[in-house]
């Protein structure tokens, strides 16, 4: 009967523990993160800026934080609002780990280009980059104002 009850609290004292969880490596997240900017590709913007976004993942207390950058205000609360729950669910999954938290910053001015959006801007901006262009257009005499 002892033998009985001692089986019984080895069993309780085993199932009280807490089930260790294996946290994936950087290689992983990145490998899964690219796998979840395929899953919005209905939605081209947010598949764009998912898959095109600089990744900083950190670790503390047991549980990794994986900071994605976006480079507008706008952007940021809008995903901070509307989606940043739905990513982190699927993310988790994915990566079969309750402990990832999503977190969306914003780029650092430094770090984000401007795109030139007229196509006079992306003339000046090609001639600007391109020695060989510039040469060409000074060439043929070519108005690019």
């Amino acid at each position: 009967m002892n033998a009985i009850m001692d089986e019984k609290e080895e069993d309780a004292a085993d199932s009280a523990a807490p089930e260790e969880v294996r946290l994936p490596d950087d290689g992983e997240i990145m490998d899964k993160w690219k796998e979840l900017s395929g899953m919005y590709a209905s939605r081209p913007r947010l598949a764009s800026t998912l898959a095109n976004t600089q990744l900083e993942i950190s670790e503390e207390n047991g549980v990794k934080e994986v900071s994605f950058f976006v480079t507008n205000e706008s952007q940021k609360q809008w995903i901070e609002e509307k989606l940043l729950r739905e990513l982190e669910t699927s993310f988790r999954r994915m990566t079969a780990c309750p402990r990832i938290n999503l977190a969306v910053s914003l780029m650092p001015e430094a770090e984000h280009e401007e795109v030139p959006y007229m196509p006079a801007d992306k003339a000046r901006d090609l001639i600007k980059k391109n020695p060989e262009v510039r040469e060409f257009v000074a060439a043929l005499g070519l108005d690019t104002k």
